[in-house]
């Protein structure tokens, strides 16, 4: 799943916490700056929780074994967490922060809008394929040096084991797509299959995983090529349909003026 994210890299700085559930900020007079800063540590692990695959992008590892199934619930998941963060960012006065945590408000404010949007009025989720690709994510936990290989492969074993869940949700989910993005998702899901071959199985040698946890990986590894192939295998059949009624690239002046 895409998660539209780039505006909180500004806020990686900050030390993040595990606290999941916004609160409403108990502001104070003068401790408005220490109050919204407890407030962006809070919201930055929620973020990142709620969207794992970002959080992989960004190098925040703490989530990097949870992969997201694409369901109508998730969708809904990410409103209604949009939603209640925002009425908690609310809750702040925005003329008493300093300047840089006004920045930071309208990042955060920005951001979850964006969720939003894209989510319910956008839609992008039904109409973009490229949309749904686990080979970015299996790429980020591989590749970063954020653990030891070992490490590395279990974790990568763990947020494979729903792959199948995944692929079958983003189909049930797509309407009518782009035909341009159809295509994208077709040649970038090849790409995930390289991820997982050759060169994974080199590194899966070379590990100090045991019998039995490479054996583990090497099934979630086969039915995450499986689901890929399967994912391809249908969008192919939607492009080979000359009669399939693609929803049009452009996306008109009504929602370009909201987005731009």
């Amino acid at each position: 799943m895409r998660s539209h994210f780039i505006g909180l890299c500004v806020l990686i700085f900050l030390c993040v916490s595990c606290n999941n559930k916004p609160q409403q900020p108990s502001v104070a007079s003068g401790n408005n700056d220490i109050a919204f800063n407890n407030f962006q540590t809070r919201f930055m692990d929620a973020y990142w929780k709620q969207n794992p695959a970002a959080a992989i992008y960004a190098g925040y590892g703490k989530y990097y074994e949870q992969l997201v199934i694409p369901d109508s619930a998730a969708f809904a998941g990410t409103i209604s967490f949009s939603k209640a963060w925002l009425d908690s960012l609310h809750g702040f006065n925005y003329n008493n922060l300093s300047e840089d945590n006004k920045i930071n408000f309208a990042i955060a404010q920005n951001q979850l809008q964006s969720n939003i949007w894209y989510t319910d009025t956008f839609k992008i989720q039904q109409w973009d394929p490229s949309s749904y690709n686990v080979g970015r994510e299996c790429y980020y936990i591989l590749t970063q040096n954020y653990a030891p290989l070992t490490e590395r492969l279990k974790i990568l074993s763990r947020h494979l084991q729903h792959s199948d869940e995944y692929y079958a949700a983003a189909l049930h989910t797509l309407s009518r797509p782009t035909k341009e993005y159809t295509a994208l998702a077709i040649q970038q899901n090849q790409g995930s299959l390289d991820v997982l071959g050759t060169g994974l199985s080199d590194s899966i040698k070379a590990s100090a995983l045991n019998q039995a946890e490479k054996d583990t990986l090497q099934q979630h590894i086969g039915l995450t090529t499986q689901a890929i192939k399967n994912y391809m295998n249908a969008l192919q059949k939607i492009m080979a349909d000359k009669n399939y009624a693609f929803r049009d690239f452009r996306i008109g002046k009504y929602l370009f003026r909201q987005k731009f």
